[in-house]
């Protein structure tokens, strides 16, 4: 632990060290992150060490480390922070042996010798999970020792540190997590991976460091270290401090430089070239010639370099940042290859790290050693589990080489796979594939199938399946090629729903694969989800169990767990909950796979929702979403955060259900899944009818609709149709509900009991509503038929709620045919069946729980006799529970910032709040307000910009009479009517000098005078700024006063644009559209789908005040009960986007089908990395033909394909695509943002 008695110095950043420190104090059962920004040389570094030494002080545990943007190694941050998050472990009394066991499962960080060959990527991609569950249980550790962890130049850290950092911050963003520590990170820019999005996803704050004001420069100037070494510097003579402040010239370092002599600037530029300390007798080496000891002794005096002791031996290294950067930019472009040579040579000889001496080599001589070192680090760095490092130098191996490399090609694939990005594995392997002999060619052939298998690319993985293994009678045994083919070939026609052809050709492979385990195993896995989809339980179960027997015989650990874990879902299936319960378990005893591991995990989670043990289905899944986000599943990751989703609705925590359901389409989205998008929208629909917003929920539901409509999934269309009735109900709209729920209940054939009694329920509440007794009783009685015949069976579907839903109905009905004491005795029933369920309801929870409307409302009125005086107290505290956010929207962007809210409303720190016009900036001032402990005092609101210099000045501190002309009576000042409260200073930007000076005093001595006054008067109010304009900019043109700014920037807040947020759109538009019709009385009910694409494809520079008011122009224009494209005729800026049909409408109207396809759809072809095959005449017209086409369709789709293309090619770098299209990045941009789909792609490659 640091030296709790040394003084701690922040150089100038007081404010901010204590902004800091006050994030900690926030940080209570869930992790928190702070975000440190600025140029180079800015303080960011000094700033966390000030940091780590306070906490410290205060008994607080930390660990710091940092990225070298000098001399970056793989996984050198992430070894620095391990190191000390196990020393942290020791110092905070962490077992021994738990210390012991993660240090072992990190040994492919911790260690730094070189690794000759890479381990077989099964062992290699357990071990990095293990790695990452290693380093994020140390994560907790510091969570739970109520710790932080300190992240310093994160931007410069390499591929595979960001790559295992993501996995890990990641999972402590992921839904339901409550333990982790405060995360504090500095970078110049976000990191260009999605780390940076993954830490935004921590509720916390940012800082931006701007330039010290007078007082911090004040502040940096006290600190004894500089004042010793000015009078080094100075020799304590005046004149010679005076002269130290003399401006430099730009050029100065350059002209130093240029004095020294040429020994002197080759050693320097040999410090350059190696790029940290390093020992004498290596600097000299690498420099070469006649150098020795004594001219690096001067250099030292000089100051041109530095001398250190590591472990008692002198290390000399550059001593600025500038100077580094000069040297190593020399103009002699061959003395640097020399030099690099010469340091690959020396560290070769002396046994140096192998991704260091490749790095040298590659530059020194690149076609030789370069490309055999890069290969041999690549590998070392493998068995590190460093794959994207790996990669990295797999790459520059081939660019060296410059000629055909298989084998390079090959591993890349394999280590691009392992990482998670399938489709540069699969064209890895169409290059390799492309330089290979026929033999190799085919294996790459199946292995490719495979691939396309796994990420669902059915069609081209059964071409290149058939074109390697042919029919069943062709396959031979001793073939692993084609029986690896063959397998794929047989788990796409499961895919593709050909469940019964599956089924025979898994058991005619069966049959010819005895000698091939794996294989076999893999086809009686297909055949068994085959027999499962059709209902046929018992031979699904004969075939998970088989598989476990075999896979136990061979030792295949992996499909043992995946066999149990399979079983178990069949008894699910059939209500076998014991037996369901008895597989999960046993598979997770095996312990051989972390992901099979979170799916039994994630299965036990469901079984206990279903049974109502929500407490344990809570922490299953919250432990597997981590996991399954750590191992980079983010199909899996989705699907069980729908249900941690559903558990909370149904706990009736609706924002946070709210905000699981959106990471859950994130990470959908990721993948591209239809079918898990549309159940994020229907979840997203269902919770916003329960929050009371059925306009926002109808247009997401409408979405939702329309895609299981399309990928032809009945149950979940019925699910969605009842929302949109509950929808159409709770606005009053029963002719509408009748006819959404007689063609909901058209579809219902063959449907489930659960969901058959949610139908009668529905139309017995219909019925109700709409008067007509009779048919209610009917349905009600169907409905507790249905349900006592469920009760009496085994297993099956359990609805927890609709015993007490349906005896409330009955109370309603007997209360409207006038039999009070049958309503009465219905009442209670329902009530104590509710009661009953409630008990369930782990204590923190059963307040909320209760406190949803529908069950809220059964209580009202109850007196206290008929439910006990304690039980009725508690539930009248239920019933008056009060709501939540008005902020509209569910796009993760903007509830990152939402989340931010509640805990910055409480701090009372100045708040400024940063973003365009329209962005809702006043908005969230209220809600700040609504969240701070002064929520019962004013909050009074200026607008800065609306008035002139000596009536805003009036308007802000009052005057006194006779002030000025007009003054005829005194009168206070916004200040002082705020006073105890909070002043929403709108548009701060825009004050002038003599304003911005009057507000600087007000904010740092809480006093000031009337206009025309002389009395100084107190205040205590909280400010919440707001402004459109770039301060820097301002403060650096001398228009806006820095230290005002470092005032008003307590806690800055940046608001998205709706051009971030599009997926707002249509629960925005329906708010706005709902808004006009309860104005008008009458008017359009709904966007149409192809409407609410128009709306997405607006850039909105106007932002969500533009979209209000195009709401309300348009729906003048609507006829019927949609808005159509034909209202936005009228609209001018819109015209050209009707007329052009934009990419993304005319995309969604033809099924934008295999538009993304990254495998050529042509049968004869291979996977390729996207050019055309030589010697093939491409015949537009007949490709237009055959599918419909029209010119302006075929550009269309032509271009979006291509655009896709060169965003995966490049990993979604704008600019590069660009590049590679050969097209200005901006008119790119501008494509790619009004498309969500080539959007997604800037995130998800």
């Amino acid at each position: 632990m640091m030296d709790r008695m040394e003084p701690i110095f922040a150089g100038g950043r007081e404010r901010e060290l204590e902004s800091i420190l006050q994030e900690h104090d926030l940080v209570r059962g869930g992790a928190r992150r702070v975000v440190i920004q600025g140029r180079e040389g800015i303080g960011k570094s000094h700033l966390l060490v000030a940091v780590a030494r306070s906490l410290e002080a205060k008994g607080i545990p930390t660990a710091l480390a940092g990225a070298s943007r000098a001399s970056p190694s793989s996984l050198g941050i992430v070894r620095e922070l391990a190191g000390r998050l196990l020393d942290l472990g020791r110092r905070t009394g962490v077992d021994p042996a738990t210390l012991a066991r993660l240090e072992g499962r990190l040994g492919p960080v911790l260690t730094t010798r070189s690794l000759s060959a890479a381990a077989p990527f099964a062992s290699g991609e357990a071990a990095r999970m293990g790695m990452v569950d290693a380093l994020a249980e140390l994560f907790l550790v510091a969570g739970h020792a109520g710790g932080a962890i300190l992240l310093d130049e994160l931007d410069a850290s390499d591929r595979g540190s960001l790559e295992l950092l993501t996995a890990v911050v990641a999972a402590l963003a992921a839904p339901g997590r409550s333990d982790g520590p405060l995360l504090i990170v500095a970078w110049r820019e976000p990191p260009s991976n999605r780390l940076a999005e993954a830490i935004e996803r921590l509720p916390g704050s940012s800082l931006s460091l701007g330039s010290l004001d007078v007082a911090g420069v004040r502040s940096f100037l006290d600190e004894a270290k500089l004042a010793e070494r000015l009078h080094e510097r100075s020799a304590g003579v005046p004149a010679r401090l005076e002269a130290l402040l003399v401006p430099r010239e730009a050029d100065l370092g350059a002209r130093r430089l240029a004095r020294l002599d040429p020994d002197a600037r080759r050693c320097l530029r040999a410090a350059a070239v190696l790029g940290h300390v390093v020992p004498a007798p290596l600097l000299l080496e690498v420099a070469g010639g006649d150098i020795d000891r004594k001219l690096l002794e001067r250099l030292v005096d000089d100051r041109f370099l530095t001398m250190s002791l590591v472990h008692g031996a002198p290390m000399y290294g550059l001593a600025r940042e500038d100077d580094r950067i000069r040297l190593s930019s020399s103009d002699d472009p061959l003395e640097l290859e020399e030099l690099h040579f010469a340091a690959g040579e020396a560290l070769e000889a002396s046994g140096g790290d192998a991704e260091e001496i490749a790095r040298h080599f590659l530059v020194g001589d690149p076609a030789g050693r370069g490309a055999e070192w890069a290969v041999r680090a690549a590998a070392a760095l493998v068995n590190r589990c460093a794959y994207l490092g790996a990669a990295e130098l797999y790459e520059a191996a081939l660019a060296a080489k410059g000629e055909p490399a298989p084998e390079i090609h090959l591993r890349l694939s394999e280590i691009l796979e392992a990482s998670g990005d399938s489709i540069g594995a699969l064209r890895h392997l169409g290059l390799a594939r492309r330089y290979s002999d026929p033999a190799q060619a085919r294996r790459i052939r199946a292995e490719a199938g495979r691939i396309c298998v796994r990420i669902g690319k059915i069609s081209q993985a059964a071409r290149l399946c058939a074109r390697v293994a042919g029919s069943e009678s062709e396959l031979d045994p001793a073939d692993v090629a084609g029986s690896v083919a063959y397998a794929a070939a047989c788990e796409a026609r499961f895919l593709a729903g050909d469940y019964d052809e599956a089924i025979v050709a898994c058991l005619r492979g069966i049959a010819r694969t005895r000698e091939l385990p794996e294989i076999r195993i893999g086809l009686r896995n297909t055949m068994g989800k085959a027999h499962l989809n059709l209902g046929a339980y018992d031979e699904a179960t004969e075939a998970f169990s088989t598989n476990g027997q075999e896979a136990l015989r061979e030792g295949l650990l992996r499909e043992q767990m995946r066999a149990l874990v399979n079983e178990g879902v069949v008894a699910h299936r059939q209500g076998d909950r014991r037996r369901a319960f008895e597989r999960y378990r046993e598979a997770r005893a095996v312990e051989a796979d972390p992901i099979m591991d979170a799916l039994a995990l994630g299965n036990l989670g469901a079984l206990n929702h279903e049974v109502g043990e929500f407490e344990r289905a809570f922490e299953h899944y919250r432990s597997a979403i981590a996991s399954f986000v750590r191992g980079r599943r983010p199909k899996e990751a989705a699907h069980h955060s729908l249900n941690l989703a559903r558990l909370m609705l149904f706990l009736g925590d609706l924002d946070e259900a709210l905000t699981v359901t959106q990471f859950a389409r994130g990470e959908a989205a990721s993948v591209g899944d239809p079918y898990l998008l549309a159940q994020a929208d229907l979840l997203a629909g269902e919770i916003l009818v329960e929050k009371d917003e059925p306009f926002r929920a109808e247009a997401i539901l409408h979405l939702a609709w329309g895609a299981f409509e399309q990928v032809g999934n009945l149950r979940y269309q019925v699910e969605t149709g009842l929302a949109l009735f509950r929808s159409d109900l709770a606005k009053g709209e029963l002719a509408d509900a009748r006819r959404r729920l007689a063609r909901t209940m058209d579809l219902t054939d063959g449907q489930s009991d659960a969901l058959a009694v949610e139908l009668d329920l529905a139309a017995a509440e219909l019925a109700l509503a709409s008067g007509q007794s009779k048919s209610a009783g009917k349905e009600l009685e169907r409905a507790k038929a249905r349900l006592l015949a469920r009760a009496e069976g085994v297993g099956g579907e359990t609805d927890l709620e609709a015993p007490w839903k349906t005896y409330a109905l009955l109370s309603r009905l007997y209360e409207a045919q006038g039999d009070v004491r049958g309503a009465e005795a219905d009442r209670l029933r329902a009530v104590r069946l509710l009661e009953d369920l409630a008990a369930r309801i782990p204590d923190g929870k059963r307040e909320r729980f209760l406190a949803k409307a529908e069950r809220a409302r059964l209580f009202e009125g109850l007196e206290d006799r008929e439910l006990g005086p304690e039980r009725a107290g508690a539930l009248r505290k239920v019933v008056d529970a009060s709501g939540s956010s008005s902020i509209i929207g569910s796009s993760p962007v903007l509830l990152r910032l939402l989340r931010s809210v509640g805990p910055v409303g409480r701090s009372l720190a100045p708040v400024l709040l940063r973003g365009e016009t329209g962005t809702g900036k006043e908005r969230i001032a209220d809600e700040l307000h609504r969240a701070s402990p002064r929520r019962d005092k004013a909050l009074v609101k200026v607008n800065c910009a609306a008035m002139n210099e000596e009536l805003l000045l009036s308007e802000l501190f009052g005057h006194e009479k006779g002030a000025f002309t007009g003054a005829v009576r005194e009168r206070k000042g916004r200040f002082e009517l705020a006073d105890g409260g909070t002043i929403f200073l709108d548009e701060v930007g825009d004050l002038s000098p003599r304003a911005q000076v009057a507000l600087l005093r007000v904010l740092q001595e809480k006093e000031f005078e009337r206009v025309g006054g002389t009395q100084t008067r107190r205040v205590d109010v909280r400010v919440i700024a707001a402004t459109n304009r770039n301060l820097e900019e301002l403060i650096a043109v001398g228009r806006f006063r820095e230290d005002l700014y470092y005032r008003l920037e307590g806690v800055s807040l940046v608001l998205p644009p709706l051009r971030e947020r599009l997926e707002d759109i249509p629960a925005l538009a329906a708010h706005f559209l709902g808004k006009v019709v309860e104005e008008r009385g009458h008017g359009p009910k709904r966007f149409g789908p192809k409407a609410l694409e128009l709306l997405r494809g607006w850039s909105w520079p106007g932002n969500v005040r533009e979209l209000e008011n195009v709401v309300g122009a348009v729906s003048i224009f609507a006829e019927g009960d949609e808005v159509d494209l034909e209202a936005f005729a009228q609209q001018g800026k819109f015209l050209e986007l009707v007329r052009s049909r934009p990419l993304a409408l005319a995309a969604q109207e033809r099924g934008a089908a295999g538009l993304l396809s990254l495998v050529a759809e042509d049968p004869e072809a291979d996977v390729q990395t996207g050019e055309i095959a030589e010697a093939v005449p491409l015949d537009f017209y007949a490709l237009a033909r055959s599918r419909g086409l029209g010119i302006r369709e075929l550009q269309d789709e032509i271009e979006l394909q291509m655009i896709s293309r060169a965003l995966q090619v490049g990993r979604g770098n704008i600019s590069e695509a660009a590049r590679l299209l050969q097209m200005k990045r901006s008119r790119l941009s501008q494509i790619v943002n009004a498309e969500p789909r080539l959007r997604a792609l800037t995130k998800a490659v």
